[in-house]
């Protein structure tokens, strides 16, 4: 084996420099981190919000497409066709006889 000669370095710190710099930097990490955990903790709870808010809205978009097509459904006789249905043969062949007078206006 060689012989292990101490080099020595060509700046000279003193102990404190280095401690404190080595201090500064690990309070630097600490808080880069906390920072990081919380900003992730919102995009977390943003991207959450924003899914609750989607589906909600698909929900009730949903439910407004279905409400409307039940309407139509239920509403598919119509009250002339139920008038016209339930006359007699004698009472048809009397409507183009059948005068209307003014309808009055309210």
């Amino acid at each position: 084996m060689k012989d292990l000669k101490k080099y020595e370095m060509p700046y000279r710190e003193s102990k404190e420099y280095v401690d404190n710099i080595v201090e500064r930097a690990t309070e630097q990490a600490i808080s880069r981190q906390r920072t990081t955990k919380t900003h992730t903790l919102y995009k977390y709870i943003t991207a959450a919000a924003v899914t609750v808010i989607l589906a909600g809205s698909a929900i009730i978009y949903y439910n407004h497409t279905n409400f409307s097509k039940e309407l139509i459904a239920e509403n598919s006789t119509s009250p002339v066709d139920d008038f016209l249905n339930s006359i007699t043969d004698e009472e048809i062949q009397m409507l183009p006889y059948y005068e209307v007078e003014e309808i009055p206006e309210y």
